[in-house]
């Protein structure tokens, strides 16, 4: 049997367990109209306000609803082997991933569908006109988030606390499919625009998660849990590469004094920082089948968590300062003083014998990776770099948005 009929016979196996329970569905309606509800309180539905925003609350219903709905994606089969006896029972094991992936973009796809004349109802926005525009867009939404959350749920269903786990990881990487799907909604060519992009990132960091678990080879010591090596490496070099770029424009802050530099480098430290916890929530789930412990202080761990809690520290201190242009430099000399420690997190396991793994860049004899896994790590950190330039360049627009703003308060304020 080829993949196409082995992953249409697992994908009628969910359907009709689906069908017969009606968990998923349920649950995943019921919190959906819940939070969609909720959100229309906030809003009066006859104003522009609501309408503007009606989208964004929406598909951050979906998004919360697709994390809740993808936990038990992997868990019906944990019980007697039965994830085991499906690997033996197919030519490929590709096909149990399209099988669930074909299963949750339907599932999600039939609760959206359900929600939508609540949605057009409590928030006055006719959806009905548009809704051939509206079908593509769902679907196409629907499939994001079912890739990335499928290939997650996978990774996490092992791990004690994937309820926690899933939604840490996933919503980070589901930015692009947020940012594409309310963007569509306006039509204007700017916002078709970023829409493309933020498609164009997330089949980046789709083809990047088929790599890291179906194209590069398992690893002989470690087995199947070393594939999360790809994101967790990936994800520190980003978050370095982040960090990088906040230093230097706190450097041109110093020296030039324009706000735009105070901007990239606020924009540079929270996208860094969102990286950073990736790397500290990913490294406990490789380490403890590993290592068979959670965490320990040993140079690498220790210098990373302070890099975290350094930059923490770094947006911390621009809420205790009103005064924009104080705040712009307090936090810029921080910043400097922060980038210290991210030379000693790259050279911590190259200066000092630590539990964690030796570099597989840079590390002398007997470092390296076997050529189909380099190739994977590079391209996975490409994609995580084209999040990083999304993010990055939403977050300074933000930013260069309120710091107008900002001015144009305290000047109406003076008069």
């Amino acid at each position: 049997m080829g993949l196409l009929s082995n992953a249409t016979a697992l994908l009628g196996k969910e359907l009709r367990t689906e069908f017969r329970s009606r968990e998923l569905l349920t649950t995943t309606a019921v919190f959906i109209l819940v939070v969609v509800v909720l959100f229309s309180f906030t809003f009066d539905a006859s104003s522009a306000e609501s309408r503007r925003f009606a989208a964004s609350l929406l598909w951050l219903a979906f998004l919360f609803a697709a994390s809740l709905m993808l936990q038990p994606c992997f868990l019906r089969e944990q019980s007697n082997d039965t994830l085991s006896a499906l690997r033996l029972s197919v030519r490929d094991p590709f096909a149990i991933f399209v099988a669930k992936l074909s299963a949750n973009t339907l599932f999600l796809l039939l609760t959206e569908l359900l929600m939508l004349p609540v949605f057009s109802i409590l928030f006055n926005v006719p959806v009905f006109p548009v809704f051939g525009r509206l079908a593509v867009v769902l679907f196409l939404g629907s499939l994001g988030v079912s890739i990335a959350g499928t290939a997650l749920s996978a990774i996490s269903a092992q791990a004690r606390m994937r309820e926690l786990l899933l939604p840490l990881l996933l919503l980070p990487l589901l930015t692009p499919v947020l940012v594409a799907s309310t963007n569509i909604f306006w039509r204007n060519r700017g916002m078709k625009k970023h829409a493309l992009v933020s498609a164009v990132v997330f089949l980046l960091l789709g083809a990047a998660a088929y790599g890291a678990l179906f194209v590069a080879p398992t690893e002989k010591t470690m087995g199947t849990i070393q594939r999360i090596f790809y994101l967790h490496v990936s994800s520190a070099w980003t978050g370095l590469t982040a960090f990088f770029i906040c230093f230097i424009a706190n450097l041109m802050y110093v020296w030039r004094r324009e706000p735009r530099w105070d901007w990239l480098g606020v924009s540079a430290a929270e996208v860094g920082l969102v990286f950073t916890t990736v790397v500290l929530v990913t490294g406990p789930i490789w380490a403890h089948p590993v290592w068979g412990i959670w965490w320990t202080w040993d140079a690498r761990l220790t210098s990373t968590f302070v890099l975290w809690l350094l930059y923490t520290s770094y947006l911390l201190l621009r809420t205790l300062v009103e005064e924009p242009v104080r705040r712009a430099l307090f936090s810029a000399l921080f910043g400097i003083f922060a980038f210290i420690d991210v030379p000693l997190v790259f050279g911590s396991i190259r200066w000092w014998r630590t539990q964690h793994p030796q570099p597989v860049v840079m590390g002398g004899t007997g470092s390296g990776l076997e050529p189909t896994m380099w190739y994977v790590l590079l391209f996975c950190w490409a994609a995580m770099l084209s999040l990083m330039a999304l993010l990055l360049r939403a977050r300074f627009e933000f930013e260069a948005v309120r710091g107008e703003a900002d001015l144009v308060r305290r000047e109406a304020e003076g008069m």
